[in-house]
């Protein structure tokens, strides 16, 4: 099947999926989370993917634009597309701050910048009282679009898609373009990137920065669609979620992000009612893919053609 063919026979399944589980509204709840977090697997896998900025505080960016966009909307009255427009770029602000060490650390040393940093975050929203402190902020309002609400699941499944595709259609683009291969060089290598005459100190803190960004959308979109938060929900465990979705989805790819962000969001919830860590299996399945499918389930079809 053809690259645009199956792009758009996944995304007709993307919009007639949940109209067969209408009275399961924990399914079709399970299904706009796994979209939320595909915009936020997109964007990490544009920093660590495409550009081979290696994060461990991915989701602290997605815990800025949850709360930025939750007291937008609950203190100032701001309208929720406003509100979650400011989330991204508040975000992206973080992106520039975490941005800089890059340009002094790479590998691990700056998976430890980027680890200590969520932790830092997670720790001072659970410090401030406006935030809810640990407790976190409850009853969140469900997002409201000139005039329409987007109070019921299924509603809120269709928003996520649509957003989704939005981030799909953008970061697509930039990935094949100039920038894009400006970030691929930065992955390759750093040294030869530079000798070519590309800025690399310029496309490290620019993709931190649209990576964060899209992250901070994914924020409000959860924060708004699960309607409670805490500092919890984004530390380094969902980070790790993160990272686990990528390489198990396809690192460097697109729908593998998404392939990876379903699989990670939906298939732990069978192991809910027993003592199996859901951390345990992301661990488990890393391993796995990394022996058996370095690129990632989304290249399993190609393994099966090559052995036709």
């Amino acid at each position: 099947m053809k690259g645009k063919n199956l792009v758009i026979v996944s995304l007709i399944i993307a919009i007639l999926f949940p109209l067969f589980f209408l009275n399961k509204s924990f399914i079709i709840y399970l299904l706009t989370l796994a979209l939320i977090y595909s915009i936020g697997a997109i964007s990490f896998n544009l920093l660590l993917g495409i550009a081979g900025q290696l994060s461990l505080g991915h989701a602290a960016f997605m815990g800025i634009g949850a709360y930025t966009s939750t007291l937008l909307v609950m203190k100032l009255n701001l309208p929720f597309l406003p509100s979650l427009i400011i989330a991204g770029i508040v975000s992206s602000l973080f992106g520039i701050l975490i941005g800089f060490p890059s340009l002094r650390v790479t590998g691990f040393y700056l998976a430890l910048v980027t680890m200590a940093f969520g932790i830092a975050i997670t720790q001072i929203i659970g410090y401030l009282s406006f935030t809810g402190g640990y407790h976190g902020i409850k009853e969140i309002p469900s997002p409201e679009i000139f005039g329409l609400s987007f109070s019921s699941d299924l509603s809120k499944y269709y928003l996520s898609l649509i957003f989704l595709v939005i981030t799909v259609i953008l970061l697509i683009n930039l990935i094949n373009s100039k920038t894009g291969r400006a970030l691929k060089s930065l992955r390759e290598n750093e040294i030869l990137a530079s000798s070519l005459g590309i800025n690399v100190s310029y496309y490290k803190i620019l993709v931190f920065v649209i990576s964060a960004f899209f992250a901070g959308i994914s924020g409000s979109l959860y924060a708004h669609t699960v309607s409670y938060i805490s500092p919890n929900d984004f530390g380094l465990g969902a980070s790790l979620n993160f990272l686990a979705m990528i390489v198990i989805g396809g690192l460097g790819s697109v729908p593998g992000s998404i392939l990876g962000a379903i699989f990670i969001t939906i298939i732990p919830v069978f192991f809910a009612r027993t003592s199996f860590s859901p951390y345990v299996f992301n661990g488990i399945m890393i391993i796995l893919i990394m022996m058996l499918l370095p690129q990632g389930l989304i290249y399993l079809p190609n393994l099966f053609k090559k052995k036709v």
